[in-house]
């Protein structure tokens, strides 16, 4: 998807299209999954000068994958939060929120990701709601 002031309000609606419409799960974790997705694209755009983000979401029995990709090499970084911090929090959510969540670097950029537990009986099978990645930067 382009890279501008939208593109986290954009992989937001995706992701919660995916996880309703699609997949159809339940409001609570797509409501988590998507404040999730939020804060990694928010970060792709905010920090890195992309002009391109990639969103890719997959699910398997237990599981939601969630893969934000950008041409940046550079890591995300977990700050110290304080009370009064209005910035620097989201890498702090998703440490909080996902059940795991990593940073894998690749020849031109990076791909952040997270997975989130599916309630039990959730899942139905391996289903991916695949973006497109983009190619470079």
């Amino acid at each position: 998807m382009p890279s501008g002031p939208l593109s986290a309000r954009l992989a937001r609606r995706l992701a919660r299209w995916v996880m309703a419409d699609y997949w159809g799960l339940g409001e609570c974790l797509a409501d988590t999954v998507c404040l999730l997705v939020s804060e990694i694209a928010g970060n792709a755009v905010r920090h890195t000068g992309a002009r391109a983000v990639g969103l890719r979401m997959s699910q398997c029995s237990s599981w939601i994958g969630v893969r934000v990709r950008d041409p940046s090499r550079a890591l995300p970084c977990l700050l110290p939060t304080r009370g009064m911090d209005i910035s620097g929090r989201g890498m702090f959510l998703v440490d909080n929120l996902a059940d795991r969540w990593g940073a894998d670097i690749e020849p031109c950029g990076k791909t952040v990701w997270f997975h989130c537990a599916l309630p039990s009986g959730g899942g139905g099978g391996n289903r991916s709601g695949a973006l497109p990645m983009p190619t470079g930067g």
